[in-house]
């Protein structure tokens, strides 16, 4: 099975993204310097968002790492975690 694309959507999606929050914040604030109540739900949704793309982005592209280096990783979490001296 050919690889497909070799990360070019991720090269463009991290770029989008953070213009996109720019645009989203000075947008925001322009209004609300012209009297506009801060909409506190909105920015969450939109910030959740974003952040939910990056990571998800960043999961696929720890998968393709390979599972022995995601298990590699996995296991010395827990043994960091599980391994408490008493």
């Amino acid at each position: 099975m050919k690889e497909s694309g070799n990360g070019r959507y991720s090269k463009w999606l991290v770029p989008v993204v953070i213009a996109l929050n720019v645009l989203f914040s000075v947008t925001l604030m322009f209004f609300m310097k012209n009297g506009m109540a801060e909409p506190t739900t909105l920015i969450d949704r939109w910030f959740d968002f974003t952040t939910v793309e990056l990571v998800a982005m960043a999961g696929i592209t720890a998968g393709k790492m390979g599972k022995e280096v995601l298990a590699g990783f996995i296991e010395a979490l827990k043994n960091k975690y599980t391994n408490k001296k008493e």
